[in-house]
């Protein structure tokens, strides 16, 4: 699973918009839809200011930070290279 579509999941999940998360996150939302849209991956503080904000959304699973990072990972090893 990319993180694209884990962060559409938990979004979902949520019950939030691309809005409101950015909002959340202090950051634009832009940088959102470019994670959305698969066009970029959140860098670490990012990386673990959304899986807190998700631990603490649901108060449920302690993997989710490692579900986030894995999910990164994932996708930063099978992204297509560009020229």
């Amino acid at each position: 699973m990319h993180f694209s579509q884990w962060l559409r999941k938990r979004i979902e999940e949520a019950q939030i918009t691309q809005n409101e998360l950015a909002e959340t996150l202090q950051i634009s939302p832009g940088m959102v839809s470019n994670w959305l849209a698969d066009r970029h991956t959140p860098n670490e503080s990012n990386t673990l200011t959304i899986a807190v904000f998700f631990t603490q959304k649901f108060q449920n699973v302690g993997d989710t930070l490692l579900s986030c990072m894995q999910t990164i990972v994932y996708t930063k090893q099978n992204k297509p290279k560009t020229n």
